[in-house]
């Protein structure tokens, strides 16, 4: 850590700080701004309200497996670009990078945030009001190596959304974090558009009878 500041020389913020210290610093020790707990909030919800498995619950779900899909979807998620996950509705898009972001699946290098946008309000200025810090100080929050902020329902992005969209992108690449957006076919190229990065695309195929 020395010899990287002394390359920087010494210039460093906290929120790079804490990066590098990154597994090495209990998460009590720090006090993160406020708002922190609004968007764990939004985090969770996001995340609950995709279904993952059919008929049921518990022991009388089923999950489909589709083992070479996510495989797929992993390996599309380490390389250091934006992606853009898009298919026909109700295929699993959302379920399969919800799983692949769980914590378990990313490890202790590995963190994310997911937001739904359609859960979100259509101007910059609502939106900080309900987090009362700017998001990128607060997506500086994230410290490990590799940083995603999922975006599902991004499709939201070409009807009344589009403005808190671009903030997001905004914010995600002040503070150094790479965009998963789950967008549904018919409002991906929209997307794709706003995000501006020439996003890599993974489609998600139908099921089919294997």
């Amino acid at each position: 850590l020395s010899a990287e500041l002394a390359r920087s020389a010494g210039v460093v913020d906290a929120a790079s700080l804490r990066r590098q210290l990154h597994g090495h610093i209990h998460p009590d020790a720090h006090v993160p701004p406020a708002g922190w707990k609004q968007l764990l909030g939004l985090d969770e919800q996001a995340r609950v309200v995709v279904a993952r498995s059919l008929n049921g619950t518990g022991s009388t779900s089923l999950t489909l497996p589709r083992r070479a899909i996510r495989e797929e979807l992993a390996t599309a998620m380490t390389v250091d670009s934006d992606l853009i996950v898009t298919g026909d509705s109700g295929i699993g898009k959302s379920a399969l990078v919800m799983d692949a972001i769980e914590p378990g699946e990313l490890g202790v290098n590995r963190q994310a945030i997911a937001l739904n946008l359609r859960h979100l309000p259509t101007s910059q200025l609502e939106l900080l009001a309900l987090l009362s810090t700017p998001i990128e100080e607060l997506f500086s929050e994230l410290t490990a190596p590799d940083r995603f902020l999922v975006i599902d329902s991004a499709e939201a992005a070409a009807e009344d959304h589009g403005v808190v969209f671009s903030y997001l992108l905004r914010s995600a690449r002040g503070a150094g974090i790479k965009v998963i957006a789950v967008a549904a076919t018919e409002g991906a190229g929209t997307v794709t558009q706003l995000m501006a990065s020439r996003p890599r695309e993974f489609v998600v195929p139908g099921l089919d009878d294997d």
